[in-house]
C-alpha cells in the first residue's frame, strides 16, 4: 500500500514538473517573438583579412556597420576572447540609416596564421553578432642593438 502511494505521488510531482517546464517554455517563446521594429545590423564586412603581418607590430580594423532596424541600436559591450585584442565601438546609440562602427586592434605574439573573433553584444534582432579577423604573423627580423619603437621590454628577467 505505501509504495503504491509513493508511486502516485512521483507520478503526480513528475506531472506537475512537466507542467510547469511546458508553460515556461510558451511564456519564453512568447517573449522572443520578433520585433519588426526593431534595430538591426548591416555589416560592411563581418571577416577581415589582414593579409601578412610583422611580429609585434599592432594592427586595427574598423568594422563598420549601418542600423537597418526602425529603433535605435544599442551596443552593449564587445567579447574578445584573448588579451591581444583590444576592441573599441559605438557607445551612443546609431539610430536608424546611421553608421557606428566596432574597432579591433591585435598585436601578434606568436609567428604563423592566425584567426580570432570578437563578439558584439547589442539589443539588434540578432544580439549576438561574431566578426572575425584573421592573417599570418611574420617573425620579426630585429637584429640589431637597438630596439624598434614598438618593441615592449620586460624587466622581471
Amino acid at each position: 500500500m505505501l509504495t503504491k502511494n509513493i508511486f502516485e505521488m512521483r507520478k503526480m510531482l513528475t506531472a506537475l514538473a512537466f507542467l510547469a517546464f511546458s508553460t515556461a517554455t510558451v511564456f519564453a517563446q512568447e517573449q522572443m517573438q520578433d520585433n519588426p521594429n526593431a534595430p538591426a545590423f548591416t555589416w560592411v564586412e563581418q571577416t577581415h583579412d589582414f593579409g601578412t603581418i610583422p611580429q609585434g607590430i599592432p594592427v586595427t580594423n574598423k568594422f563598420e556597420f549601418t542600423n537597418s532596424g526602425k529603433e535605435p541600436l544599442i551596443v552593449s559591450n564587445v567579447q574578445k576572447t584573448c588579451g591581444c585584442t583590444v576592441t573599441d565601438w559605438t557607445k551612443e546609440p546609431v539610430m536608424p540609416g546611421q553608421k557606428g562602427f566596432v574597432m579591433a586592434e591585435f598585436n601578434a605574439a606568436k609567428e604563423g596564421p592566425f584567426t580570432k573573433a570578437i563578439t558584439v553584444q547589442s539589443n539588434a534582432s540578432t544580439p549576438n553578432v561574431k566578426l572575425y579577423f584573421k592573417g599570418t604573423v611574420q617573425k620579426s627580423e630585429q637584429t640589431g642593438s637597438v630596439p624598434e619603437e614598438n618593441t615592449i621590454f620586460n624587466s622581471n628577467n
